[in-house]
């Protein structure tokens, strides 16, 4: 009996450390791993080629455009955590808006870079031909000539993403321009630009450009010029037509907190080959049907 009881004691002890890791883990993804890009194997709309999670969110990448989709996920929070007088409402909020390169490439070549060493499986509903294993995970990706002589690299920043604009040698900055549908707002403050929904504000930093002789960086003054919902860059000081132009603006999703898909473990156990499952709930976002 006293070996069992120690056994006993051994199996809730180890319980215990596997969900204290597991909570560790998910506090460690809301602010610490950088955003990763999986591949569309069929677990989603046919327009999207990548997704990656975001805080309360996902974004959507397509042939030529960009789609965010937020949720309101307050109310699973509270209901978690138990909050005094908490009541489920009868809807949940969501928000998306779309990014449009304007004039870009119908097709643009997507390649993905440097692939993770772990995977994740989608068994989405009951229809298998929605399901997909071992789906890559990615640190950026490039669009090559989303316009002519000019690539787009998306990548994550830990909670927040960034992307660059290569203007190769005799291609013109001018082409890029970038429209923003359904959004409630969109304003230049401090050089910055500032994106507001129903549910947050997403804040594009004022962009950082720079182009490259040899070794030596050389800075370029870059601006946004917004017109109604369209960006695009001006160049007060101009810059070397001669050599390549880089524009690095970051996205800031400043009014966020929580994790890129809101989870909780509630209970986990082994067996006798040495294997470990834990139980738990999770809520994700999907894409959108309406922006």
């Amino acid at each position: 009996m006293k070996i069992k009881a120690l056994t006993d004691y051994l199996f809730f002890g180890l319980i215990g450390i596997f969900l204290l890791l597991i909570n560790s883990l998910n506090n460690s993804a809301c602010g610490q791993h950088s955003i990763r890009f999986a591949e569309n194997k069929g677990q989603w709309n046919d327009s999207v080629l990548f997704r990656a999670g975001i805080p309360d969110g996902a974004v959507f990448l397509e042939k030529n455009s960009i789609l965010f989709h937020f949720r309101n996920n307050d109310f699973l929070r509270d209901a978690h955590f138990g909050v005094e007088n908490f009541e489920a409402p009868e809807f949940t909020r969501h928000h998306a808006f779309r990014i449009k390169f304007v004039g870009a490439a119908k097709k643009p070549e997507c390649v993905a870079v440097n692939a993770g060493s772990d995977y994740e499986n989608y068994f989405i509903g009951s229809n298998r031909k929605k399901w997909a294993s071992r789906v890559q995970l990615f640190e950026s990706l490039v669009y090559k000539a989303l316009y002519p002589g000019i690539d787009l690299i998306v990548k994550g920043n830990k909670q927040s993403m960034k992307y660059d604009f290569v203007i190769h040698r005799g291609s013109k900055a001018k082409n890029i321009e970038i429209e923003y549908e359904g959004l409630k707002s969109i304003y230049l403050k401090r050089k910055n630009l500032y994106l507001k929904t129903s549910l947050n504000e997403i804040v594009e930093m004022k962009p950082v450009a720079y182009q490259m002789d040899g070794v030596d960086s050389i800075p370029v003054r870059c601006r946004f010029k917004l017109r109604r919902n369209k960006v695009s860059f001006k160049f007060p000081d101009g810059y070397n037509k001669n050599l390549d132009l880089i524009i690095d603006p970051h996205l800031v999703f400043s009014t966020y907190s929580g994790s890129t898909a809101d989870n909780w473990g509630f209970t986990a156990t082994f067996d006798s080959k040495g294997n470990v499952y834990s139980g738990g709930i999770v809520a994700d976002v999907g894409y959108p049907v309406s922006t």
